[in-house]
C-alpha cells in the first residue's frame, strides 16, 4: 500500500527541513546550488518547508532571477488537487461530477478504510490525510511535473444535468439540512428575501429552477458555489492531459487500474453514488414549480426543468463546460 505521508514526509509544508529537503527546495526555487552555510543556518533555526519557501520566495535573489513555480497556490481549486501517487495521478475533484466516490478510491488506495458514507470531504479538507495539493512543498510539486511518467486527470458532466442535479440536491432533497443553508444555499435565498436571512419556512418553500438559473445568471461569477461553478474553473491552474465524462467512468477505473502496481489493483472504484443520465419521458413543466411539489415524483429528468430560455442560457453561461465536456466524451483508453 501507498501511504504519501510516509513516501514523501520530508515534502510536507509543515515538515521540519533536511539537509536533503533544503537543498532540493533552494536548488529547485533558485536555480543555484546553495551554500554549506545556508543549509546549516536553516537547520540550526528549525525551519520547516513552509518557512524555508516563504523565506526564499520574499528574496530579492528569487524576484529577480528565480524559478517561475508550476504550483505557487495553496488556495481556490489548484489547492485541493488530489494526488494519487501509486497511480502517477494528480485528480482534480469537481462538485457534482462523481466527487465523493472518486476521493473515497483515491483514500483507500492511500491505506485509508473508507467509505462513501463517511465524510471524506472533511477528512481531506481538514488534512486528516493529505492528499490535497496545499499540503505539499511548491519545489517538490514543481519537480514532479517534470516527470513524464506523471497525468492530470479529471472527469466532465453534461451541464445540463450537473446544473439540475445540483439544483434538485441543495434546492430540493437537502434543502433544509443546515448545512446546506450554511454553506451553499443562504446567499441564494437571501437574494429573493430582499437581503435578509431565510427563515426555516423560506427555506422550505424553495425556489425554483427558474429562479436559481436567475440568480446565477444576475450575480458574479466570482460568488458562485463551487457546486455550479462552471467545470472549466476548476482545471484552469493546470494542464489536464485526460479528460473523461461521467458516462464514461468505467473507462477512468480502467485508465487508473493500469497504472497501479499489480498488487493494487484490486481496489476498485465505487460508483453507487455517480447519477446516470435519465431519459424519462417529460409530462410536465417543472421549471416553475418548487420543489415541495416535484420531490412527489423522485429524481425527475433534466429535461423537465430545461424549457428553451433556460437552455440557451445554459449553453451561453457554460459554453466552454459543452467544449470540455464533448472532448472529454471523445476520450480513448
Amino acid at each position: 500500500m501507498t501511504n504519501i505521508e510516509h513516501i514523501w514526509a520530508e515534502h510536507l509544508r509543515d515538515a521540519p527541513v533536511t539537509a536533503q529537503s533544503a537543498e532540493m527546495i533552494f536548488k529547485t526555487m533558485m536555480r543555484r546550488d546553495p551554500q554549506t552555510d545556508f543549509i546549516a543556518y536553516v537547520l540550526a533555526e528549525n525551519f520547516t518547508v513552509e518557512r524555508l519557501e516563504t523565506m526564499l520566495r520574499d528574496s530579492p535573489e528569487y524576484l529577480s532571477q528565480g524559478r517561475v513555480m508550476t504550483d505557487s497556490s495553496i488556495h481556490g481549486t489548484a489547492a485541493r488537487l488530489i494526488y494519487m501517487p501509486a497511480a502517477r495521478l494528480v485528480y482534480c475533484p469537481i462538485a457534482k461530477v462523481a466527487n465523493t466516490s472518486i476521493k473515497t478510491w483515491a483514500l483507500r488506495l492511500n491505506g485509508i478504510d473508507a467509505k462513501s458514507s463517511d465524510n471524506v470531504h472533511m477528512i481531506l479538507d481538514n488534512g486528516q490525510v493529505k492528499l490535497q495539493s496545499r499540503f505539499w512543498s511548491y519545489a517538490f510539486k514543481t519537480t514532479l511535473e517534470e516527470e513524464s511518467t506523471w497525468d492530470h486527470v479529471a472527469l466532465l458532466r453534461d451541464p445540463y444535468e450537473r446544473l439540475v442535479s445540483c439544483y434538485c440536491d441543495k434546492f430540493g432533497r437537502t434543502r433544509n439540512h443546515p448545512m446546506t443553508v450554511k454553506f451553499h444555499t443562504a446567499p441564494v435565498y437571501r437574494y429573493f428575501n430582499g437581503g435578509k436571512e431565510p427563515n426555516a419556512a423560506f427555506v422550505e418553500r424553495g425556489i425554483t429552477f427558474r429562479q436559481f438559473c436567475q440568480y446565477i445568471n444576475h450575480t458574479k461569477r466570482d460568488v458562485q458555489d463551487s457546486h455550479w461553478a462552471p467545470q472549466w474553473t476548476y482545471l484552469q491552474n493546470a494542464r489536464f492531459n485526460k479528460l473523461f465524462a461521467i458516462e464514461n467512468i468505467g473507462d477512468f477505473e480502467k485508465y487508473v487500474l493500469k497504472r497501479l502496481p499489480k498488487e493494487m489493483r484490486h481496489i476498485r472504484l465505487s460508483a453507487e453514488n455517480v447519477a446516470q443520465k435519465q431519459h424519462q419521458n417529460v409530462t410536465k413543466d417543472l421549471s416553475d414549480v418548487r420543489p415541495v411539489d416535484w420531490l412527489e415524483q423522485g429524481n425527475p429528468p433534466a429535461e423537465a426543468f430545461l424549457t428553451p430560455d433556460i437552455r440557451q442560457f445554459i449553453e451561453n453561461y457554460y459554453s466552454l463546460d459543452f467544449d470540455l465536456y464533448e472532448k472529454a466524451r471523445a476520450t480513448k483508453i
